[in-house]
């Protein structure tokens, strides 16, 4: 809704919608109202369009989308806003967003609090700003700006804005913006609005449209592989340059319509409403869920061992408000960790995430040591050592005998059982698995892991830190690898066989790439490291050095085993870290081919026997895909998740599957599970029972032979987790 006061001769025309003020339908309509009734009033001479107490606006109400219902367009209410006789001025704090920014824009005037944030999020929801922004913002900032700020969605400080002629003054934090956009009303009551309406202003680097038209196609494509709304964004911006308001406003209308019904915004508003609803956790085949279970209060951390993974933790939690105790097993490398720790913390304050102040405080909140005793007051403790058994029972057995009896002990394991880590310790209902991301401060994943015996309240403490630290925490069960990684052991193996028959690592990441992913899955091997790897594959006796003479080469206990990371390994390609692993890295970071490992490949197909083929990108993205969705069913069949919509949002943050296309199981529903599972069975008949992961999924085939095709908020009544009581 909108309210409507008067302040002498300025009208002020409130929006008041809860804590972020979504321009709803009651919204859109009151400002209509109050619009008319102001310009009827004849003791009004100018009015401020003002937010709630901490927003302006964060834009359109995402649950209309796709709606047939809408009565009031926020484009009309923009244009009526412009068309407005009197001046509006916009009184911008805190967040002006998507179709907040576009009414601000439509105003003739701007006053911002010098801690505002404004932007076009829509491209991150598959569409563009669909109530004028394509066409208003060029005509005041310039096309250059436009192009940037509306195909990437980011968001900018107010400061930012003035510099480009956006906000019309700038009022220091602290300083009522309300008040003080009443006072700028009263200085331009009776001005002319002549210059001040879109309409009347040209686009100032018009002339350059077709070299930053160009700039920004160049970058989209790159940035932005597979998606549709950039460059739709480019050319409704580009529009602007060359038609009038009216023109260019009609043509942004006929791209939204467009997109807004697109497969990619349908999947990327799915994206989004799954982010939250993963929050509203529960336990499968149990009554233990968000709704019954109270977090414990967490005011003291602690993080065992500050390689990569620890030192990122540390960040979380200070990120949190929570002061952290850190523990090395010796001096050196307790103050080399701590060095690294500081050097993130400046690297935030470089980046202005953090201020100086900040800055202090979260060094100051740091503590070091060597001793596990000065761990007794701590109420949470990560522990973040390699990942090997013998040493997680050293830590928890330490920890168990430091930490008082209500401390919750977490492991950052990326696949180790949670119930044999528990299994150390006096207390496995404050066990639980924390498994963070590389790099733990920038990844927005937080994997948490329940064993057995873990208690609602240690369930409900980790969801609620993984809130607190701003991460997206999806709650599994216990299985080796959990769900992230139990998937992902299936989609490197795919990779893997995938140039065992004739691909060569360059065409498979191509492939990937081309689908949407940031990065190819042998680039991602690289960065990651190969060792790692062949650490865990060591551990079950899986390498070439530990089979005994006469064992089939890609052979293992009967199953199909590729060897090829093992050999890169050892030979000493570790990856990135020692400039060649799948790729060569003779300058940075940027890959390139490898002599070495093409004629690695090469002999070992001779070995065995196998004539390299042609494999084009459908099969390749078929494959890895298909791969993921059939373990995925078995995941939800298994109770290690509670929802499809969990392992989308575990694949979307923790490996940069495609947003656009809403995950691997988002994407099967669109395509069809009879097809998908009939692909399944494809190459199951090829490969059979030596490739495991193309064992169709029981669940998967219960709900084709049953329902066909169903709702995906349908699946889970077709899982054995929902009939009989989970492993969970």
């Amino acid at each position: 809704m909108a309210e409507y006061s008067v302040n002498g001769n300025i009208a002020i025309i409130k929006l008041s919608n809860g804590k972020l003020n979504p321009l709803s339908e009651s919204v859109r309509t009151g400002i209509k109202l109050y619009l008319k009734k102001a310009l009827d009033d004849q003791t009004v001479e100018a009015i401020v369009l003002r937010g709630s107490e901490k927003h302006f606006s964060v834009g359109a109400d995402i649950s209309e989308f796709g709606g047939d219902s809408i009565k009031t367009h926020l484009g009309d209410v923009c244009d009526e806003i412009e068309a407005s006789r009197k001046p509006v001025v916009a009184a911008i704090h805190g967040y002006a967003l998507g179709g907040g920014f576009e009414i601000a824009l439509s105003c003739h005037y701007r006053v911002a609090s010098s801690d505002a944030v404004v932007g076009f999020p829509e491209v991150k929801l598959g569409i563009l700003p669909g109530a004028g922004g394509t066409q208003r913002f060029p005509r005041i900032a310039g096309l250059d700006a436009a192009m940037q700020w509306i195909t990437t969605g980011k968001q900018y400080s107010a400061n930012t804005a003035a510099k480009l002629d956006v906000i019309d003054r700038i009022i220091s934090k602290g300083t009522d913006v309300i008040k003080e956009s009443i006072a700028f009303a009263r200085i331009v009551a009776t001005k002319s609005l002549l210059g001040r309406r879109s309409a009347d202003r040209r686009v100032k680097d018009a002339d350059c449209v077709d070299e930053i038209a160009a700039k920004y196609t160049q970058i989209v494509h790159k940035k932005s592989r597979g998606q549709y709304a950039p460059i739709y964004c480019i050319e409704a911006v580009r529009y602007a340059a060359q038609s009038t308001l009216a023109e260019g406003l009609k043509k942004e209308s006929e791209i939204i319509s467009m997109l807004g019904k697109s497969g990619q915004a349908i999947a990327l508003r799915y994206a989004f409403f799954a982010e939250r609803q993963v929050q509203k956790w529960s336990v499968p085949g149990s009554d233990i869920s968000w709704h019954n279970s109270k977090p414990m209060p967490v005011k003291l951390g602690a993080v065992i061992g500050l390689g990569t993974m620890g030192r990122g933790i540390v960040i979380n939690f200070l990120r949190a408000g929570i002061p952290v105790i850190v523990i090395e097993m010796n001096e050196k490398f307790l103050s080399a960790g701590m060095k690294s720790v500081h050097a993130l913390i400046d690297d935030m304050e470089r980046h202005q995430k953090i201020t100086k102040q900040q800055n202090a405080m979260m060094k100051k909140a740091v503590t070091g040591t060597l001793n596990y005793n000065d761990l007794k007051n701590v109420d949470l403790v990560i522990e973040a050592v390699f990942e090997e058994i013998s040493l997680k029972e050293k830590v928890f057995k330490a920890l168990d005998n430091a930490c008082k009896p209500s401390a919750i002990l977490a492991s950052n394991t990326s696949a180790l059982d949670i119930d044999k880590i528990a299994s150390f310790t006096r207390r496995p209902q404050k066990v639980m698995g924390m498994h963070f991301f590389a790099p733990a401060n920038l990844m927005r994943l937080l994997e948490n892991v329940m064993g057995s015996k873990t208690s609602s309240e240690t369930i409900a403490t980790c969801m609620d830190m993984g809130k607190r630290m701003g991460k997206v925490t999806v709650l599994v069960g216990n299985c080796y690898g959990f769900v992230a990684n139990r998937m992902y052991f299936n989609y490197k193996a795919e990779s893997w066989y995938l140039v065992e028959e004739g691909s060569l690592p360059v065409e498979v990441d191509k492939a990937v790439k081309d689908y949407g992913f940031a990065m190819g899955a042998y680039v991602v091997d690289d960065l990651s490291g190969l060792d790692l790897g062949y650490r865990m594959r060591t551990a079950f006796g899986l390498t070439p050095k530990q089979q005994i003479p006469g064992t089939q080469e890609n052979v293992r206990s009967g199953l199909r085993y590729c060897p090829l990371p093992d050999y890169l390994v050892e030979v000493g390609r570790y990856g990135l870290k020692t400039k060649k692993g799948w790729y060569d890295y003779p300058n940075g970071r940027i890959p390139v081919e490898s002599g070495e490992v093409s004629k690695i490949i090469s002999d070992y197909r001779s070995r065995i026997g196998a004539t390299a083929r042609k494999i084009d990108h459908e099969e390749v993205i078929e494959r890895l895909v298909f791969a993921l969705v059939n373990e995925g069913f078995k995941v939800l069949d298994d109770g290690i998740a509670a929802s499809p919509m969990d392992i989308d949002m575990i694949w979307i943050h923790g490996y940069a599957f495609p947003s656009h296309t809403g995950g691997p199981m988002h994407y099967a529903s669109k395509i069809g599970l009879p097809k998908v599972l009939a692909r399944i069975k494809h190459y199951y008949e090829k490969f059979g029972n030596v490739v495991p992961q193309w064992t169709p999924s029981p669940m998967l085939e219960r709900i084709v032979e049953k329902r066909g095709d169903l709702d995906m908020s349908q699946w889970m009544q077709y899982s054995s987790a929902t009939k009989t009581k989970s492993n969970l």
